[in-house]
């Protein structure tokens, strides 16, 4: 299990230190189309927002992986996520998420 499923695990049963510990310290998330850009502070910070709104249930759909690179296909409760995810020493280097 690489970096990118790790972190869809640690969303999904609300575990935000399993979910910072996939990230390298200096890593940015990007959300597509928005111009949003978030360190791993602002990214946890974030999740536990949405998280606390309701209990979504977070169903990982589909998983690639090439060896650099990792693309996570999700589903938070209605909403839709694709995540592109560039991994480095085991972690997550940079990340552009897509949501629908």
């Amino acid at each position: 299990m690489n970096a990118a499923e790790r972190l869809w695990r640690g969303l999904a049963r609300r575990d935000w230190e399993a979910v910072r510990a996939q990230f390298h310290p200096s890593a940015v998330v990007e959300r597509a189309g928005t111009g949003m850009r978030q360190d791993v502070d602002e990214y946890v910070a974030a999740h536990r927002v949405e998280a606390a709104r309701g209990d979504e249930e977070i169903e990982v759909l589909r998983s690639v992986v090439d060896g650099k690179a990792a693309v996570i296909e999700a589903r938070v409760g209605e909403r839709r996520c694709a995540g592109i995810y560039d991994l480095h020493d085991g972690r997550i280097a940079g990340a552009t998420e897509y949501w629908a």
